[in-house]
Formats: C-alpha cells, sequence, structure tokens
C-alpha cells in the first residue's frame, strides 16, 4: 500500500541510478503505507525522505514483463514502460490517504476494510441500503474512494478484483456505477462536472462499459443535457456471483482527434480473461485536466429494487504509460488465451 507520493522527475533520476535488473526483478519495495519511506533500496528511502511535494507518479514499473537470462520473452512479455501509479490492497486495515479520499460514504457501512468474503486477507466492502437514500442528498447515493488528483496520464491500465453477492447483487432494473474515470472541470469556465468519460456499469444482470469524448474546450450543453462528440458502451457479460472477478481496464484518451477527423482512442477491456475492445474511438474531454479515477456505489437514479446490496473491491493497480495486462491483473485470475504472465515477477 503506498503512502509517500513523490514527484516523478526524483524517480526518474532514482531509477536511472539503480540496476535495470533490481527493477526487472521487482526488489524495491513499494512504499509501506504504515511508515513513511520504504526500503530496500537506501538510494529510493533517501530521496522519499527528502521530497514531500505531492505528485501522482510513483515509479517507473519494471515488473511483470522481465524474462531471465537466457530466456526469450514473449510479444506478451516484453518490458513494460509504464508507471504504477498505485497499488491498494487493504492488508493494512485502510487505505493510502495520500492517494484515496471517501467520496460521500455517508453512513458508517458505507465504505469499510473487513475480512474478506473467501477469507483472502482484508477488501474493501462498499454497501448500500435503499431506506437511506434521500433523493436530493447525493451523499446517500452510494459510497466510493476516489483519487485525490487527477491521473496525468493520456493512457492507462486498472486492475481490480470485485465481488459480487449473489443474494445482495443479483438482477437489477436500476443502474449502478462500480468504477468510473471522472472528469475535472475546466477552471475559470462555464464547465461543471459531466458524465463520466470512462464507466463500468452494472444493469439487469451485467456489465458494461461506457464512455464519452467531448471535442470542444468547453464541453457544449443543451435543453436535454450534454452534448459529446463521442459517445459508445461495450457489453462485458454476466459477473460470477458469491466468488472474485478480475477486471483489467485499458484506456487511452483521444478528445480532440486528428486533422482529418480519426481518433486514435481506446477502450480494451477483460472481464475474467475475456477481452472487448473498441479502438479508434473519440474518448476523453478536451479539458486542462485529466479525470479522477473512483471505485464504489454510485446509483446515479438514487434506488435499487434491492433493500441492501454489497460489493467488495480488492488489489487494485494503476499504471499510467505504456503499461500491460500483466502489470495490472490480479494474481490467480483467469488468463486470456495465449497470454501467460511470468510466474517469478510479483503482480
Amino acid at each position: 500500500m503506498l503512502k509517500p507520493i513523490i514527484s516523478l522527475q526524483s524517480l526518474v533520476r532514482a531509477a536511472m541510478a539503480l540496476k535495470i535488473s533490481d527493477l526487472a526483478k521487482g526488489s524495491l519495495m513499494i512504499f509501506d503505507g504504515r511508515s513513511s519511506c520504504g526500503k530496500p533500496h537506501r538510494l529510493m528511502d533517501s530521496i522519499c525522505r527528502s521530497v514531500t511535494r505531492f505528485s501522482m507518479a510513483i515509479m517507473l514499473l519494471g515488473v511483470g514483463a522481465h524474462a531471465e537470462a537466457g530466456e526469450e520473452a514473449s510479444p506478451a512479455l516484453q518490458p513494460s514502460l509504464g508507471m504504477l501509479l498505485v497499488a491498494e490492497d487493504f492488508e493494512s486495515g485502510g487505505w493510502s490517504e495520500a492517494f484515496w479520499v471517501k467520496n460521500w460514504c455517508r453512513f458508517h457501512y458505507s465504505c469499510q476494510v473487513v475480512p474478506s468474503p473467501d477469507g483472502s486477507g482484508r477488501s474493501l466492502r462498499v454497501r448500500f441500503r435503499s431506506s437511506e437514500v434521500t433523493a436530493n442528498d447525493r451523499r446517500t447515493w452510494g459510497g466510493e474512494l476516489a483519487s485525490r488528483h487527477s491521473i496525468p496520464v493520456n493512457e492507462q491500465w486498472i486492475g481490480l478484483r470485485i465481488y459480487f453477492s449473489r443474494e445482495e447483487f443479483g438482477v437489477d432494473s436500476q443502474p449502478v456505477i462500480l468504477l468510473q474515470q471522472h472528469d475535472v472541470p475546466d477552471p475559470g469556465t462555464s464547465e461543471t462536472y459531466r458524465n463520466p468519460i470512462l464507466a463500468i456499469t452494472y444493469l439487469h444482470g451485467k456489465l458494461a462499459a461506457n464512455y464519452r469524448g467531448s471535442k470542444e474546450p468547453v464541453t457544449p450543453r443543451a435543453e436535454s443535457g450534454w452534448v459529446y462528440s463521442g459517445k459508445g458502451g461495450i457489453d462485458l457479460g454476466s459477473p460470477r456471483f458469491d466468488q472474485w472477478n478480475a477486471l483489467v481496464i485499458h484506456s487511452r484518451w483521444d478528445a480532440i482527434g486528428s486533422p482529418t477527423g480519426e481518433f486514435k482512442g481506446l477502450l480494451e477491456v477483460w472481464l475474467n480473461g475475456t477481452r472487448v475492445v473498441l479502438d479508434g474511438i473519440n474518448i476523453g474531454f478536451n479539458d486542462v485536466n485529466q479525470p479522477r479515477l473512483k471505485f464504489g456505489h454510485y446509483y446515479y437514479d438514487h434506488s435499487s429494487d434491492f433493500p441492501q446490496r454489497t460489493t467488495y473491491f480488492d488489489d487494485i493497480k494503476v499504471v499510467g504509460g505504456r503499461g500491460g495486462f500483466c502489470d495490472v491483473v490480479p494474481i490467480g485470475s483467469d488468463m486470456p488465451s495465449g497470454l501467460a504472465c511470468h510466474p517469478g515477477i510479483p503482480r
């Protein structure tokens, strides 16, 4: 679990001073949330203790794509060029307050770290009760953890595990957002918060990934709502109930496109090893700041067919830049056909 957030410039200098083999073998410890800085490398520890300015980029990622000496790497195992932004497993009994902040979580039961439902350590439990909803109070419409700041990258990989109880999370006629990358309105403009750029939703027993794009510097609005230059979605299928589901999301923003009107945006999602992809799409907003990441429950219609709904989240990783599936997929997850992550590299 991450505690300090230090400048990318300092981390790059530190990484250049280290042996590539140290990075590739994952011998550098990602900072423990219970202490200010971590070891085993003195240089990293020294930089950590001397830098106090917050930044979202943590370290150059050198794990998940390494081949031992004399071993030829498959295309899926080529060296990662991503940056590990956060890795959260809740085993300390909380989360990194340097990275995450509660969003809504109005009631004591809304967002809690508890023993995992299958006994595998701890996880974040998010709970919603229909009886507690107030239509004009968004704080009662669910509960989420949100990144304190914008995720400052144009391309990102997100991996996590989600557990749905069949008794409390069956087929529902009311939608819920489980994960979203939400815009940050441009300062000094008429913009307000719009719809999520990317959202993982659950409705009628199925998961879906929905996206939006806005070419204009200030997203136009009509009487019917926001007017987007790009909009779409993709069906992910039904999740497994009463067991963990592995979700990996790879997205690349392209809000403006080329002079000829072509877009290079990408939305690629794996649910339990099954891949769906939308390429060449208009995804992302023409904003000064990149979006924030949030996960949990958000009932934008502030209702549910169930009196109580409970979901568990765990093993969350976010990698910015040219990362890869193996950088973020939770350990023990179903793997896509033909892909095998290196067994000696932590994920």
